[in-house]
This record gives C-alpha cells, structure tokens and sequence, in this order.
C-alpha cells in the first residue's frame, strides 16, 4: 500500500511482515545548481508574444546579448494570442514564453490557458502594465509576473532564473539498463526507489531497474530537488 501525504510518496510495504523499501521523491522547491550530473543541453526556444511591436523589440533586444552568447538560442516573435496557439497546434514547441496579457482578440491568459493544455512544461513570463491579472497568471503556475516597464536589470535576473530552472529540468540522469547506457531527462523521473536489488527509476513513459547504490544515487539527484523519505 502506498502513504501519501502532501504529495510525498513516504513509504511502500513489500507484504505484511513490513519489509519496506525507500523512494527518492522529486521535490525541486530550493533546488540547488545542478553540478553533479552530465548533460548535452539542449537548445532553449523563446517566444515572444505581444501584439505591439515596440514592446517585442524590447524584449528582443534584451535578448540580443544571450543570443550572440549561445548562437543555438532560438527566438521566434508572435503578434497575437491566436497565431501563438496556431503554433502549438502545428507541434511547435517553446521552452520558455514572454506573454503580453492584454491583446487584441484573445489575451495572454487565455492564450497561455489553452497552451498549458498542450505544454505541461513551460515556462511562463508574463509582461503587463495591469497588476490585477496576476493571480490569474499564477493559476496557469507562471514562472514571473513583469511589470511595464521592464528594466534590463530586472529582465537579465528573471531570464538567468528561468534559464537555471530549464537546465535543471534537462539534465540528464545516467544508468544502465539491461546492460546499455540510458539517459534520464531528470524532470521526467517522478521517483526512484530500491526493487530487491535493485533500483527502479519510475518515469511518465515506464519503469526502468537498473543496479546501483540507493545512497550514492541519492546524493546524484539531491542538486536537482529530490529528497529521501523514511
């Protein structure tokens, strides 16, 4: 049987006699700076989405810097809600969205909404003079609510943040499962926990058991917000 509580898998018992075996459950409140685990990052994708085009050039000139800095950074502009959804529709994907909220024809909350439906993973920054939206904003588990003006200070920290939570979240978590390397996306793992003996990783698209340590795998994925429960 499983216990749960505030959503922390604590324990699961084997059988009656209470054999019991521990879970590292995710948990990426406070994570620290990943250091520990090797990863080829991927790419970032940006989009911009705001339907006055004095308000995308300032983001994108914001943006100029870390662009020349990572030539593989990708930035695409959209001058409405509809052609951002359009987007998506098509299987397009971002990594990390800007959102005016008030546009002509939908709104960047009703926009970012109906992405959300599509894209769990997201990052979603969203860019306004009208404060009173926010806590629709943070319904859709936005990463940053900016006001306008949005100083060069305020942006560069706020896209150094939301570029840390996205390399923490495509780190890769290395294994060997049935004999071959495996590479974990280490936002993909919900726990890891130990099968005998073994550990078995526990992803959205399977489980995979592989041989290892519980404790030295343990310190691997404490950087990235796991947590050992007892």
């Amino acid at each position: 049987k499983c216990i749960k509580k505030r959503g922390i898998l604590c324990i699961r018992y084997i059988n009656a006699a209470s054999l019991c075996y521990y879970c590292i459950r995710v948990c990426r409140r406070n994570a620290r700076r990943p250091e520990t685990l090797n990863s080829k990052e991927d790419a970032m994708r940006i989009a911009v989405c705001d339907d006055e085009k004095v308000f995308r050039d300032v983001l994108l000139e914001y943006l100029k810097p870390y662009r020349e800095d990572r030539p593989e950074l990708s930035v695409t502009e959209f001058c409405s809600g509809e052609d951002l959804v359009a987007a998506y529709e098509r299987e397009e994907r971002f990594d990390l969205i800007f959102f005016d909220v008030e546009m002509t024809g939908i709104t960047g909350v009703e926009a970012a909404g109906i992405i959300r439906g599509m894209d769990s993973a997201a990052l979603f920054v969203f860019v306004t003079s009208h404060i009173r939206y926010v806590s629709e904003a943070f319904v859709l588990n936005a990463f940053q609510f900016l006001v306008k003006p949005v100083s060069k200070d305020l942006f560069d920290r706020e896209f150094l943040r939301a570029e840390e939570s996205y390399r923490k979240l495509r780190y890769k978590y290395k294994i060997i499962h049935k004999a071959s390397p495996l590479y974990l996306e280490v936002g993909d793992i919900m726990y890891v926990e130990t099968f005998g003996r073994k550990l078995k990783a526990v992803t959205a698209q399977g489980e995979f058991d592989y041989f290892a340590n519980i404790s030295i795998e343990q310190e691997k994925l404490i950087p990235y917000g796991f947590v050992r429960c007892h």
